[in-house]
């Protein structure tokens, strides 16, 4: 193969001009989904970063890319994919124990020193609906009865939200509790910026979501939460209310700062 450098782009009409600029038909979703791309002998680790009943962008470290052989251009890296991948590729997402048979149909490679590259994959069979319901998760409307606990007047209980990798580095979202009952926790989440219930919703649907209640800058509780319910909160503020869960009963210590509901 020759040293010199590869066009910008390639014809409309060449098979690389299809893999480089390739597209899903059906609806995305934005995820932050660990995957591997596995085939031939190559697991390719990446982060799904937008989902689609037809297919799913990962996002891929040029460092993982580098193992297979240093500094590929982007008509390397396609042949390298293509040969690794030749008779078939399976995407694998690893925390919903989901793997779908995959084509690679897009490549975009980065255009400048410390970038990913992101890679379109096809998925070449539906979705079951177990599948579906495991990685395109959406969050249905809240209920609009209020648990029976509700904060005393003048606490300021607060609920800290995080993934577990991102617990050392701060709060996924800062929410102010709203309502409590035996094992289940309203709470309405105000982020630091405008963001879609629907982004929102994805964030805390991260399998590991993890909650700490703090009362007065002290912590009370802390546990596995998951998240069963979304809905605009009606608020001057950018925010959202959810309801979520967890594995045991908050308990009396937790519901001493709570009153009950009129």
């Amino acid at each position: 193969m020759s040293d010199a450098e590869p066009p910008d782009s390639a014809p409309a009409n060449d098979p690389l001009h299809a893999f480089l600029s390739g597209k899903r038909r059906s609806e995305r979703q934005a995820c932050n989904l660990a995957v591997e791309m596995r085939g031939g002998g190559a697991i390719v680790p990446g982060t799904a970063i937008d989902l689609s009943e037809g297919g799913a962008m990962v996002r891929v470290e040029v460092t993982a890319l580098n193992v297979m052989k240093p500094d590929m251009g982007p008509f390397e890296l396609l042949e390298t994919l293509e040969r690794y991948f030749k008779h078939g590729m399976q995407l694998v997402f690893l925390r919903e124990g989901v793997r779908v048979p995959g084509t690679l149909v897009r490549l975009s490679p980065p255009t400048k020193v410390g970038e990913d590259v992101r890679i379109g994959c096809r998925f070449e069979r539906e979705l079951g609906a177990d599948e579906a319901a495991r990685l395109m998760r959406a969050p249905p409307a809240a209920p609009l009865v209020p648990l029976r606990l509700a904060p005393k007047t003048g606490e300021g209980l607060y609920v800290y939200l995080s993934t577990p990798e991102g617990a050392l580095a701060g709060p996924l979202h800062l929410a102010r509790a709203t309502g409590l009952e035996d094992a289940t926790l309203d709470a309405r989440v105000e982020t630091s910026r405008p963001m879609s219930m629907e982004d929102v919703g994805l964030g805390l649907s991260t399998p590991g979501l993890v909650g700490r209640i703090v009362v007065k800058g002290k912590s009370i509780w802390g546990g596995p939460l998951r998240l069963q319910a979304l809905r605009p909160a009606l608020s001057m503020t950018p925010s959202v209310e959810g309801r979520f869960t967890t594995p045991v009963a908050f308990g009396r210590a937790v519901e001493k700062h709570f009153r009950r509901r009129s």
